[in-house]
Formats: C-alpha cells, structure tokens, sequence
C-alpha cells in the first residue's frame, strides 16, 4: 500500500507499519528527474536549473506543511511505524530497506 494518507487512519489495523519520508529537495530532484530532467543528484542539463528545483521544493514544503495540519487525518506516522527517510536513498535502496524492516518486524 502507498500514498501520503494510508499512515494512522488506513492502515490502522496492519501489524508492522512504515512511514517514508524524505526532504523536500530530494523529492523535488525526484520529480524532475521523472519529467526528463537531471535529479537532485545529478549535474548537467536539462529540465531547469537550481531556482526551478527551489521552487518545486516550496510546493512540496507547502503541501507537507497543509496536509500535517488538517483537522481531518493529518499526514504523520503512526505511533508505531518505523520512519524511513529516504532522501539520500535510490529507488532500490528504499526497496531493500523496506524488505528488510518487513523480515525483521514481521513474524516468519
């Protein structure tokens, strides 16, 4: 299961729950580098420069910032779940992590 709303409301009764996070900067560099351009991480051309990676960083922040605070089903992690950031971590390290959390947490 995936999506920013499935954390303490959702997925209440699951018995191991995880809870991805990662910085704005690095998700922004993840959506540019979805769209063609260079990722975070990357250098060269393509897709825009550092103001347009700021700028798509400020969306984000704002819409972490409104969806924690709603009165209804706030983005946060459960009590309970393992928070895993994932900024600094490739598409298959996040896999690894999430595969290894579930062995260790979960029975047999």
């Amino acid at each position: 299961m995936a999506g920013r709303d499935t954390g303490p409301v959702v997925s209440r009764g699951a018995p191991r729950r995880g809870f991805p996070t990662a910085g704005p900067g690095g998700r922004a560099g993840r959506r540019r580098a979805g769209r063609g351009g260079t990722g975070a991480r990357g250098g060269g051309g393509g897709g825009g420069g550092d103001a347009e990676l700021r700028r798509e960083a400020d969306v984000l922040e704002a819409r972490d910032r409104a969806d924690s605070t709603r009165a209804v089903a706030p983005l946060r992690a459960a009590a309970d779940a393992v928070v895993l950031d994932t900024t600094r971590l490739s598409l298959e390290q996040q896999v690894q992590a999430v595969v290894a959390l579930a062995r260790t947490r979960l029975p047999g």
